[in-house]
Protein backbone atom coordinates (compact mmCIF):
# COMPACT_ATOMS: atom_id res chain seq x y z
CA UNK A 1 0.00 0.00 0.00
CA UNK A 2 1.55 3.59 -0.81
CA UNK A 3 -0.16 6.12 1.86
CA UNK A 4 -0.56 9.97 0.91
CA UNK A 5 -1.09 12.36 3.33
CA UNK A 6 -2.38 15.76 2.58
CA UNK A 7 -4.20 18.74 4.34
CA UNK A 8 -6.95 17.09 3.41
CA UNK A 9 -6.42 13.44 5.17
CA UNK A 10 -4.39 10.75 4.36
CA UNK A 11 -5.52 8.50 1.81
CA UNK A 12 -3.89 4.53 0.99
CA UNK A 13 -3.60 3.28 -2.29
CA UNK A 14 -2.64 -0.25 -3.45
CA UNK A 15 1.03 -0.14 -4.76
CA UNK A 16 0.76 -1.16 -8.61
CA UNK A 17 2.24 -4.76 -9.47
CA UNK A 18 5.55 -4.36 -11.78
CA UNK A 19 6.58 -7.13 -13.45
CA UNK A 20 10.43 -7.24 -13.66
CA UNK A 21 13.02 -8.98 -15.47
CA UNK A 22 13.09 -12.71 -14.31
CA UNK A 23 16.69 -14.48 -13.56
CA UNK A 24 17.18 -18.02 -12.19
CA UNK A 25 20.06 -18.82 -10.15
CA UNK A 26 21.66 -22.17 -10.67
CA UNK A 27 22.85 -24.08 -6.86
CA UNK A 28 26.06 -22.61 -6.58
CA UNK A 29 27.01 -25.34 -3.68
CA UNK A 30 26.13 -28.28 -6.08
CA UNK A 31 29.81 -28.97 -6.65
CA UNK A 32 30.74 -28.82 -2.78
CA UNK A 33 32.02 -25.38 -2.49
CA UNK A 34 30.57 -22.69 -0.15
CA UNK A 35 27.93 -20.04 -1.82
CA UNK A 36 30.19 -16.93 -1.62
CA UNK A 37 33.13 -18.76 -3.37
CA UNK A 38 30.71 -20.82 -6.62
CA UNK A 39 28.64 -17.76 -7.41
CA UNK A 40 29.90 -17.00 -11.01
CA UNK A 41 27.96 -15.20 -13.77
CA UNK A 42 26.78 -18.28 -16.19
CA UNK A 43 24.63 -19.45 -12.81
CA UNK A 44 22.37 -16.81 -14.06
CA UNK A 45 20.38 -17.54 -16.53
CA UNK A 46 17.59 -14.93 -17.98
CA UNK A 47 14.42 -15.67 -18.66
CA UNK A 48 12.83 -14.81 -21.77
CA UNK A 49 10.33 -12.12 -22.47
CA UNK A 50 6.50 -13.49 -23.33
CA UNK A 51 6.09 -13.48 -27.00
CA UNK A 52 3.33 -10.98 -26.43
CA UNK A 53 6.23 -8.22 -24.86
CA UNK A 54 7.65 -8.15 -27.98
CA UNK A 55 5.91 -5.89 -30.98
CA UNK A 56 5.09 -8.29 -33.97
CA UNK A 57 5.58 -6.94 -38.13
CA UNK A 58 2.93 -5.61 -39.16
CA UNK A 59 2.74 -6.48 -43.22
CA UNK A 60 1.99 -3.87 -45.86
CA UNK A 61 -1.07 -3.32 -46.92
CA UNK A 62 -2.17 -3.59 -50.94
CA UNK A 63 -2.33 0.04 -51.63
CA UNK A 64 1.48 0.65 -49.99
CA UNK A 65 2.94 -2.18 -51.61
CA UNK A 66 1.56 -0.50 -54.86
CA UNK A 67 3.15 2.56 -54.27
CA UNK A 68 6.60 1.39 -53.14
CA UNK A 69 6.72 -0.26 -56.66
CA UNK A 70 5.47 2.97 -58.24
CA UNK A 71 8.52 4.64 -55.97
CA UNK A 72 11.31 2.00 -56.96
CA UNK A 73 10.05 2.15 -60.94
CA UNK A 74 10.71 6.07 -60.75
CA UNK A 75 13.89 5.56 -58.90
CA UNK A 76 15.47 3.45 -61.40
CA UNK A 77 13.74 5.61 -64.50
CA UNK A 78 15.59 8.66 -62.52
CA UNK A 79 19.01 6.90 -62.70
CA UNK A 80 18.69 5.82 -66.78
CA UNK A 81 17.59 9.05 -67.89
CA UNK A 82 19.62 12.07 -68.44
CA UNK A 83 17.98 15.79 -67.89
CA UNK A 84 17.17 18.10 -70.60
CA UNK A 85 19.61 20.27 -70.89
CA UNK A 86 22.51 17.08 -71.08
CA UNK A 87 20.12 15.83 -74.22
CA UNK A 88 20.48 19.00 -75.85
CA UNK A 89 24.01 19.40 -75.20
CA UNK A 90 24.63 16.00 -76.64
CA UNK A 91 22.34 17.04 -79.79
CA UNK A 92 24.19 20.44 -80.39
CA UNK A 93 27.67 18.15 -80.31
CA UNK A 94 26.37 15.71 -82.47
CA UNK A 95 24.96 18.46 -85.03
CA UNK A 96 28.03 19.95 -84.94
CA UNK A 97 30.00 19.91 -88.65
CA UNK A 98 26.89 18.73 -90.49
CA UNK A 99 26.46 19.98 -94.17
CA UNK A 100 23.05 20.17 -95.50
CA UNK A 101 21.59 20.80 -98.51
CA UNK A 102 17.95 19.87 -99.96
CA UNK A 103 16.19 20.05 -103.54
CA UNK A 104 13.11 19.98 -104.45
CA UNK A 105 11.38 17.80 -107.05
CA UNK A 106 7.28 17.69 -108.68
CA UNK A 107 6.76 19.95 -105.32
CA UNK A 108 8.07 18.09 -102.85
CA UNK A 109 11.52 18.73 -100.66
CA UNK A 110 14.11 16.22 -99.97
CA UNK A 111 16.66 17.30 -97.13
CA UNK A 112 20.05 15.51 -97.01
CA UNK A 113 23.19 15.76 -94.51
CA UNK A 114 26.09 14.51 -94.06
CA UNK A 115 26.79 11.16 -92.22
CA UNK A 116 28.24 10.62 -88.72
CA UNK A 117 31.45 9.35 -88.44
CA UNK A 118 29.83 6.00 -86.98
CA UNK A 119 27.13 6.13 -90.02
CA UNK A 120 29.80 6.09 -92.28
CA UNK A 121 31.80 3.32 -90.48
CA UNK A 122 28.74 1.14 -90.50
CA UNK A 123 28.17 2.04 -94.39
CA UNK A 124 31.64 0.88 -95.15
CA UNK A 125 31.08 -2.79 -92.99
CA UNK A 126 28.14 -3.30 -94.76
CA UNK A 127 29.88 -2.99 -98.23
CA UNK A 128 32.82 -5.34 -96.79
CA UNK A 129 30.69 -7.89 -95.82
CA UNK A 130 29.00 -8.00 -99.07
CA UNK A 131 32.36 -9.16 -100.43
CA UNK A 132 33.03 -9.73 -104.31
CA UNK A 133 30.16 -8.84 -106.68
CA UNK A 134 29.59 -7.21 -109.94
CA UNK A 135 30.13 -3.03 -109.99
CA UNK A 136 26.17 -2.52 -110.56
CA UNK A 137 25.44 -4.14 -107.36
CA UNK A 138 27.98 -2.66 -105.41
CA UNK A 139 26.62 1.07 -106.80
CA UNK A 140 22.99 0.24 -105.69
CA UNK A 141 23.79 -1.37 -102.58
CA UNK A 142 26.23 2.04 -102.13
CA UNK A 143 23.80 4.17 -102.79
CA UNK A 144 20.69 2.69 -100.48
CA UNK A 145 23.33 2.32 -97.75
CA UNK A 146 24.14 5.77 -97.85
CA UNK A 147 21.12 7.65 -98.92
CA UNK A 148 19.11 6.01 -95.86
CA UNK A 149 21.39 7.69 -93.16
CA UNK A 150 21.67 10.90 -95.01
CA UNK A 151 18.16 12.02 -95.80
CA UNK A 152 16.76 13.56 -93.28
CA UNK A 153 12.99 14.91 -94.01
CA UNK A 154 10.70 15.34 -96.73
CA UNK A 155 9.54 18.90 -96.58
CA UNK A 156 8.88 19.69 -93.11
CA UNK A 157 8.37 16.23 -91.84
CA UNK A 158 11.65 14.26 -90.12
CA UNK A 159 12.07 10.60 -91.87
CA UNK A 160 11.36 9.22 -88.46
CA UNK A 161 7.93 10.42 -88.47
CA UNK A 162 6.94 9.94 -92.00
CA UNK A 163 8.09 5.75 -91.43
CA UNK A 164 7.14 5.71 -88.14
CA UNK A 165 10.85 4.18 -87.23
CA UNK A 166 14.25 4.72 -86.46
CA UNK A 167 15.40 1.43 -87.64
CA UNK A 168 17.89 1.39 -90.12
CA UNK A 169 16.31 -1.35 -91.80
CA UNK A 170 13.20 0.60 -92.28
CA UNK A 171 14.66 3.54 -94.30
CA UNK A 172 16.85 1.67 -96.64
CA UNK A 173 13.51 -0.20 -97.35
CA UNK A 174 11.83 3.21 -98.25
CA UNK A 175 14.78 3.95 -100.41
CA UNK A 176 14.18 0.79 -102.02
CA UNK A 177 10.69 2.09 -102.63
CA UNK A 178 11.65 5.01 -104.29
CA UNK A 179 11.62 5.74 -108.30
CA UNK A 180 15.54 4.93 -109.59
CA UNK A 181 15.64 7.96 -111.18
CA UNK A 182 14.46 10.11 -108.08
CA UNK A 183 17.32 7.72 -106.28
CA UNK A 184 19.94 8.35 -108.79
CA UNK A 185 19.56 12.44 -108.23
CA UNK A 186 19.60 11.98 -104.79
CA UNK A 187 22.48 10.64 -104.69
CA UNK A 188 23.88 13.13 -107.05
CA UNK A 189 22.97 15.87 -104.67
CA UNK A 190 24.69 14.44 -102.16
CA UNK A 191 28.01 13.69 -103.75
CA UNK A 192 27.74 17.53 -105.35
CA UNK A 193 26.35 19.36 -102.02
CA UNK A 194 27.41 16.86 -99.19
CA UNK A 195 31.07 15.54 -100.45
CA UNK A 196 32.38 18.03 -102.17
CA UNK A 197 31.52 20.55 -99.84
CA UNK A 198 32.85 18.56 -96.67
CA UNK A 199 36.03 18.05 -98.46
CA UNK A 200 36.47 21.79 -99.48
CA UNK A 201 35.09 22.83 -95.97
CA UNK A 202 37.83 20.43 -94.06
CA UNK A 203 40.37 20.49 -96.44
CA UNK A 204 43.87 21.83 -95.64
CA UNK A 205 44.80 24.65 -98.44
CA UNK A 206 47.46 26.84 -96.92
CA UNK A 207 50.60 26.35 -94.65
CA UNK A 208 48.92 27.76 -92.00
CA UNK A 209 46.58 24.83 -92.05
CA UNK A 210 49.30 22.32 -91.99
CA UNK A 211 50.44 23.83 -89.19
CA UNK A 212 47.40 23.92 -87.11
CA UNK A 213 47.10 20.35 -87.94
CA UNK A 214 50.88 19.38 -86.63
CA UNK A 215 50.36 21.71 -83.44
CA UNK A 216 46.52 19.84 -82.39
CA UNK A 217 48.78 16.26 -83.42
CA UNK A 218 51.13 16.49 -81.03
CA UNK A 219 49.13 17.74 -78.48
Amino acid sequence: MTDIESPLGKKSFPSPQRQGRVYTVDDPTADGGSPAHNIRPEHFRRVPEPPQARMPLRELTSEEMEEFERAREEAMRSCDTISKSARESIEFLTGIGRIKTSFTVDGITFHLQSLKSGELEDVLDTMIKLGETNEAKFTFELRRQTLARSLCAVDEMSIDELIGSNNIEDKIHLIRSLDENLVDYMYKNYEEYIQKVSKNKYAIKTEKDVEEVVEAVKK
